[in-house]
Parts: C-alpha cells; sequence; structure tokens
C-alpha cells in the first residue's frame, strides 16, 4: 500500500526540520513514517569506511569528522542517478497513510518524489533566525 501523501521538509542545516518532524510523528502516531534520505547516505559510509553508524546520525563532532568527505561522495553519486538515496530511503521505508520526509537538501530530491510519487507530494520549507 503506497502511501496517500508524502510531506517533504526541507531547509537550511539547524533550521528545526527534525524537531519539527518529530513533532508531527508524535502527533500522528502510527499512521507516519518519517523516512531519512541521510540514513543510506551515512549507513553506506559507515560500512565503507569502518564507522560508528550511530555516531553519524546523531548530532555529534563525530559527525562533523566526516561531513565533507561523505557529501563529496554522495554529489558524486547522484552525478550519476539524482534519485539514488531517495529511492534507497525509501525502499526501507515502512508502509504508512504518511511520510514525512524530513532533510530534504536538493531540487533533484523534490524532482525524484513528484516524479516518482506525482500529485500526492507536498513541499513544506523551514526557515529560522539563528538566533
Amino acid at each position: 500500500m503506497p502511501p496517500r501523501i508524502i510531506l517533504l521538509f526541507s531547509g537550511k542545516r539547524k533550521s528545526g526540520k527534525d524537531f519539527l518532524t518529530d513533532h508531527l510523528q508524535k502527533l500522528l502516531g502510527d499512521r507516519c513514517e518519517v523516512i531519512k534520505i541521510s540514513q543510506p547516505i551515512k549507513s553506506h559510509w559507515a560500512k565503507e569506511k569502518n564507522l560508528n553508524l550511530n555516531e553519524l546520525l546523531s548530532d555529534s563532532e563525530y559527525k562533523e569528522l566526516h561531513r565533507l568527505d561523505m557529501i563529496r561522495w554522495s554529489d558524486e553519486m547522484r552525478e550519476q542517478d539524482y534519485g539514488c538515496f531517495c529511492r534507497a530511503a525509501c525502499q526501507s521505508a515502512v508502509e504508512k497513510p504518511i511520510w514525512i520526509v524530513s532533510d530534504i537538501r536538493r531540487r533533484t530530491d523534490i524532482r525524484w518524489f513528484k516524479e516518482t510519487y506525482k500529485d500526492i507530494i507536498r513541499t513544506i520549507q523551514i526557515s529560522a533566525d539563528e538566533d
């Protein structure tokens, strides 16, 4: 059963995307699944480099040490197939009526979702002051 609606959250780093999507998940309960495009990136990177996946998934200094290399590698992968990480994240998603994608960063991510899931896509851009 495909989802009935997919909410794509975008915004700059530290803008509150995770805070908001975690809160939405609590409100919606079992009806929703939160999907993170960064999950397959970090999973592959941890396995390839023999790193601690939980630390890469956290908001830690450990992740920051590996951030630039992960970004470079993921950009190279996206040049070959712009939807590779979106596809991987969705393949491991639990079937629920509402999907919340909490970490849209690129226009090509939105493009892939719109091409794949058509008119059930809604985009939400988060903007916040640094204060």
